[in-house]
């Protein structure tokens, strides 16, 4: 049995998305068939920092993501020694692939080259059978449960101000149609993947024809943040929001779920995201 690592930021809400995922959607779609275990790694702690620590213990020289992640294991608090024991076995090659889910969160503040690292990152994470596969969300995993009753409805709510990242948890809570995780079935993973499908395209001025040959040349995780860092990040101080878990969706599974989730009566209107 192969055993697939995901990494992520925090200790709980990415937990419950990913086991919500795995348990309703993925296993839907003939994910149990190749026969994986998935091994879900919280570091607790944001890209930026972890970035520090790889340059504080040179990993750059040898990325060795699992390394570094039971170093960050081995120095929580003592509460959180479980934790440690149940990975300190793990080697970098027990796992056939290992994918990296972490925030945009550039709200950071004691963080000045945000982008230069998130740019290091998806560099150095881009492979996730060797070093690791990065997503980011824009700005944070909420971004998730941004959805409302239609694809693109109100087209104010397609971006968010950086100076309003620290706020944006409460903002998606009082306005997204769903927001227990843990209640999230087949037809609402169906639902945000078209979401990510339809304001990916809209990212990449992609209007005319909405189709997975596009998408698999164009729509990756180093190709969203430069687009997000050109087109929102340095004119307009904001991001488009974007989650970075139906992302995952669409790159592990490809094209078979790609076209049973796009139909011309679905995107038949095309709304310009960005003016």
């Amino acid at each position: 049995m192969s055993k697939i690592a995901f990494i992520v930021e925090g200790d709980k809400t990415e937990k419950t998305i990913i086991k919500n995922l795995l348990d309703n959607y993925m296993n839907s779609n003939n994910f149990e068939e190749f026969d994986i275990e998935e091994i879900i790694l919280p570091v607790g702690t944001n890209i930026y920092t972890l970035y520090k620590k790889m340059k504080e213990y040179d990993f750059f020289e040898d990325v060795d993501i699992i390394n570094i992640v039971q170093d960050i294991f081995k120095n929580r608090n003592s509460n959180k020694n479980d934790d440690y024991n149940k990975v300190k076995e793990y080697k970098k090659d027990t796992f056939g692939e290992i994918y990296l889910f972490f925030d945009y969160d550039r709200h950071a503040n004691d963080v000045e080259n945000h982008d230069e690292i998130i740019n290091d990152m998806l560099n150095i994470f881009d492979n996730e059978t060797e070093n690791g596969k990065l997503f980011i969300s824009y700005p944070m995993i909420e971004a998730i449960k941004d959805i409302s009753n239609e694809i693109c409805d109100d087209l104010n709510k397609c971006t968010v101000k950086i100076e309003e990242f620290s706020k944006y948890k409460k903002i998606v809570s009082d306005r997204s149609r769903k927001t227990d995780f843990r209640k999230y079935d087949e037809n609402t993973w169906k639902f945000i993947i078209q979401n990510f499908i339809f304001k990916s395209n809209c990212l990449f001025d992609n209007y005319d024809s909405i189709n997975y040959n596009f998408y698999l040349n164009n729509i990756n995780p180093k190709n969203i943040f430069e687009k997000q860092y050109i087109k929102f990040v340095i004119s307009k101080k904001s991001v488009m929001i974007l989650s970075a878990i139906p992302e995952f969706i669409i790159d592990y599974l490809g094209e078979k779920v790609f076209n049973e989730l796009i139909s011309d009566d679905i995107f038949s209107n095309i709304i310009k995201c960005v003016e």
